[in-house]
Parts: C-alpha cells; sequence; structure tokens
C-alpha cells in the first residue's frame, strides 16, 4: 500500500509539474508594448522632422516602429510613435472559475514567461513609460489652410487646428465673408465692400476617448492589425463551458481586442490564436479616409461553431463592446462570420463609410473588397 501510495503521490507531482512548465497560449495573455520615450503625430509631422527632433535616424525610427511604410506616408494624427526600443510585456489572464484556480495560474506564469523570453523575441520586463510632445507654437496655430492638414483633416479658419469634418460643416468656412460691389454714378465707378462675421462652425470632437485598453483597434497593414473576438474560445466563459452557437453576436458587449502582433497604439490586446489568421487583403480609400482588412479565417483555431452566423461590432452610439475605439479614427465597423471563415474591419472618418445599420448583409456589403 505504501509503494501504491508512494507512486499516486509521484503521478501527482508529475502533472503538477508538467502543467506547470506547459506554454501559456498567447491568447491567454494580454501584451503592452512600452516605450522609454514616446511621441503622438501631430499636423504637418514628417519622419524626417521627428527624427531630428529626437536626434534619432529614420532608419531607427521604421525600425522601432515597423508600421512606418518606407516613404513614411502613412502617418496619422494621433498616433503614438516609440523614440526609443520598444519591449512588450504580457500578463496571463486568470482563469474566471475559482480563486485556487487563479492561484495555479499565476504560479504557472512565472515559468511560462522565462519560456516566451527565451523562444522569442517578446521580452516580459515592464518599463516606465513617459510621452515627450514637441514644443509648438504659442498660438497653437495648427494650419492656414487645408493643405497643412493630412489626409482627410481639414483646417477650421476660425481655430486654426487641423480638425475632422464628418457631417461638411466646418470645412472651407471662412470666418469672415467680404463682398464687392461697384457701381456708376455721373461717369465715376464707385466701389463698395462690405465686410460679415460668420458664424463659428460647431468643434469637432471625436465619440470616444482613445487608448483603452484592450478596446482599442489598430489597422496598419496586411501583417499588423487588430479584430474583436469573444474574451474565451467559442465564449464558453459566457456559455457553461460549451461552445457557443452564437459566439460573435453573444460577446459583442464583452468582446476584447485581438491583434496579429503587439502594438503600441493598441494597448492590452492579445494575440491571434496560431494559424487562426489565413489570409488578410489590406485596403485604403486616402480620399474618403478609411482603411479596412478583408480576409479569411479558421474558426476551429478558435473553437468558433461551424453554426455561427457572425455578428458586428462597432463604436456607432454606446459602442459594441462599450467604449471602444479604431486608433486615430473616428468610427470603425468589424464583422466576424464563423460559418463562412470570414472576417472584415474598416476604420473610418466619416460615419457614412463605417455604415453599421447593415450587419445583416455580412462583410462583402459592410465591407465591400475596393
Amino acid at each position: 500500500m505504501r509503494y501504491l501510495l508512494s507512486l499516486a503521490a509521484l503521478c501527482v507531482s508529475a502533472l503538477s509539474l508538467a502543467n506547470a512548465s506547459a506554454p501559456i497560449p498567447a491568447f491567454n495573455r494580454v501584451f503592452t508594448v512600452n516605450c522609454n520615450k514616446t511621441y503622438v503625430v501631430v499636423p504637418k509631422d514628417t519622419c524626417s522632422n521627428i527624427g531630428k527632433a529626437f536626434n534619432i535616424t529614420t532608419t531607427n525610427l521604421r525600425k522601432w516602429n515597423p508600421s512606418i511604410n518606407s516613404k513614411c506616408t502613412n502617418l496619422y494624427i494621433g498616433q503614438t510613435l516609440c523614440m526609443s526600443p520598444p519591449t512588450t510585456s504580457s500578463s496571463v489572464i486568470a482563469p474566471p472559475q475559482s480563486t485556487s484556480a487563479s492561484a495555479t495560474t499565476s504560479a504557472a506564469t512565472t515559468s511560462a514567461a522565462a519560456t516566451t523570453t527565451a523562444t522569442s523575441t517578446i521580452s516580459t520586463v515592464s518599463k516606465t513609460t513617459s510621452t515627450i510632445v514637441l514644443s509648438k507654437p504659442t498660438d497653437a496655430t495648427q494650419c492656414t489652410s487645408d493643405n497643412d492638414c493630412p489626409g482627410v483633416y481639414c483646417c477650421n479658419l476660425f481655430t486654426k487646428m487641423c480638425v475632422l469634418d464628418p457631417l461638411n460643416n466646418i470645412c472651407d468656412i471662412q470666418p469672415t465673408t467680404v463682398v464687392t460691389s461697384k457701381t456708376v454714378s455721373n461717369s465715376r465707378t464707385i466701389t463698395t465692400q462690405v465686410t460679415s462675421t460668420v458664424t463659428p462652425p460647431p468643434k469637432s470632437t471625436p465619440t470616444h476617448a482613445p487608448g483603452l485598453p484592450g478596446l482599442t483597434l489598430n489597422i496598419e497593414n496586411a501583417a499588423n492589425f487588430c479584430l474583436f473576438l469573444p474574451s474565451s474560445p467559442g465564449n464558453k466563459d459566457g456559455n457553461n463551458g460549451q461552445i457557443d452557437n452564437d459566439a460573435i453576436a453573444d460577446s459583442e458587449k464583452n468582446a476584447v481586442v485581438f491583434c496579429t502582433t503587439p502594438n503600441v497604439n493598441a494597448p492590452g490586446a492579445r494575440i491571434f490564436p496560431d494559424g487562426f489568421i489565413k489570409s488578410a487583403t489590406y485596403q485604403t480609400n486616402s480620399a474618403a479616409g478609411f482603411v479596412q482588412i478583408i480576409g479569411t479565417m479558421d474558426r476551429d483555431a478558435y473553437s468558433l461553431s461551424s453554426k455561427d452566423g457572425g455578428g458586428q461590432y462597432d463604436n456607432h452610439g454606446a459602442g459594441s463592446p462599450p467604449k471602444s475605439s479604431c486608433s486615430g479614427y473616428s468610427y470603425y465597423v468589424n464583422m466576424i462570420e464563423p460559418n463562412g471563415n470570414d472576417f472584415c474591419i474598416r476604420c473610418c472618418q466619416s460615419y457614412a463609410d463605417c455604415n453599421a445599420g447593415r450587419s445583416a448583409y455580412g462583410c462583402n456589403r459592410v465591407v465591400p473588397p475596393l
């Protein structure tokens, strides 16, 4: 009997050791990119003037911010850039079952973190961050015409600030209007000028505060983008441990952000499960001011049901999920369709380009290929 007990204890010990050393999937971790120095892009910025201000080369700027393209033409207002070598920290998501389970997960974190550091470029060392903003003119003037503003931003001629104008009631409105008239009297031409003051247009304000951890999407290119997904595989945590046949629709209020890679503009995001993204096509309409990704996925990689007709995440109204956003854009619409292994996402400056009222139409209608 003593030998049987010893053998049983040895088996339990071996099983515990195996569980403790088993790597924790990336989708069960929250990732945050940290930099000792960061900078937030403002109107008129270029890679050259940013590099000069921080005394760094454009090569290092692109190296520390791999989302910047070779010609540095894809900067956007509000984008956070690393001005020093970035590091990535991660933390394990505690399971919802019990306190003891959480304790077990925490115990395994150190071992798993060590494994991650040894086998990948991800570092688990957290660093304090600080934000450095380049000096601006004391009058905070950003523009004198629309040519001074990037993309679809325009110049509010009343405030001299680059703003978004989704309702077309700000751009090209002059603070004053001069009307010139000429009359002929006794062979003399009389010129009269009348100046009238125009009522200032309304201020342009974002729908939500950007940058909330786990709720901020980011689209850079086909290799660097994010989507919303249920917080657990197959939404099992919200369906008594069983795969939810309506996982996408049932998680519209509590979904979290998953990305292809850790990104400073998507704080607190998770990483897609291995093999989840099968294909991705990046497209942009610079005139309208939106970017989009359409692609295919493997639903089995995240335990999504083939019976799941899908659903839509967006930030219209209160948001689904609430307070969600897409970095650098006013609106977004994101559809996941497990039954067809399809997904799509579009981030827009204009409400009309991210129409959230057509979820039943699917990706082909809501985010059609360009």
